[in-house]
């Protein structure tokens, strides 16, 4: 995949009670910028080369999704909620050419390219990433992951998370085992500051994210069992750390049944958390 704004996306339909919620890609090649040399390949009113992403983050919804017969930007469009423990690895696979900045005159007018960025309507879960043996050559470290933050139009009873921002944005993990991406074995943790504080991790502003040369952190799936489940629940959840001074805040999955813009107050109690291992 090259030179097309929006390299991969992972992303398919998958029935609630199903198990097949884990996406695999393998001996790929994506590239931001293909050409570098070429002095009218980018630019206006030729290939965009600022603000593109090579994979979109999986996610997995709660629904079998036929594919249209046309693609535009929205056939990957999320219209269920996403399933429980999705996750994603990667094998063999090569990003390149992924900066802010370029110093090369050719595309010097080109910039804000991330190897990565989570799904938007993907409110309540991102899946895991899971790299083995994948790089990112002729790539900047502020051009990893591009965390979006939740929104604030989700918030209220007709947003659908209630009274504080829905938490799949703040809880996923990219984890490096093999350390051929960051150039150590490692995690990047996006949009949650509250986590990664004290941990040995280093913020980019440019990423909203902290890179961490330590992956020794999870993510925590828990859910109520109860026959009521979709019907009652308590929100948020609050994890406290023994020896840590901070606590995090995870709330439950968002509002996705519907009478029209009117919520049957329906939502999952089902949460994902960040936490340290051992």
């Amino acid at each position: 995949m090259a030179d097309n704004v929006r390299g991969i996306t992972l992303k398919h339909g998958a029935s609630e009670g199903g198990n097949d919620h884990t996406a695999y890609l393998y001996n790929s090649y994506v590239n931001a910028i293909s050409r570098p040399t070429c002095d009218y390949c980018y630019g206006s009113g030729a290939i965009q080369c600022s603000g593109t992403h090579g994979m979109r983050l999986f996610t997995a919804s709660a629904n079998g999704e036929v594919m249209p017969a046309k693609f535009g930007h929205g056939f990957d469009v999320i219209c269920k909620q996403p399933v429980y423990d999705s996750k994603a690895f990667l094998y063999d696979c090569t990003f390149e050419n992924f900066r802010q900045t370029y110093t090369e005159s050719t595309i010097a007018q080109c910039s804000g390219n991330f190897a990565f960025k989570p799904h938007s309507g993907a409110f309540d879960m991102v899946g895991g990433t899971n790299l083995f043996n994948s790089k990112c050559t002729n790539c900047d470290t502020n051009s990893y992951l591009k965390a979006q933050a939740p929104s604030s139009s989700q918030l209220g009873w007709f947003g659908g998370c209630g009274d504080i921002l829905c938490t799949g944005f703040n809880n996923y993990l990219i984890q490096d085992h093999t350390g051929d991406f960051l150039g150590y074995q490692g995690s990047i943790i996006g949009n949650n500051s509250v986590f990664s504080e004290g941990e040995g991790c280093t913020y980019s502003s440019a990423m909203n994210s902290h890179t961490c040369q330590r992956s020794d952190f999870a993510a925590l799936e828990y859910q109520n069992v109860a026959a009521d489940f979709q019907t009652r629940i308590m929100w948020p959840v609050y994890l406290k750390y023994d020896g840590a001074s901070y606590t995090t805040e995870t709330n439950g999955w968002r509002e996705w049944e519907w009478l029209g813009n009117e919520p049957l107050n329906k939502r999952f109690g089902r949460f994902v958390s960040l936490v340290k291992l051992n």
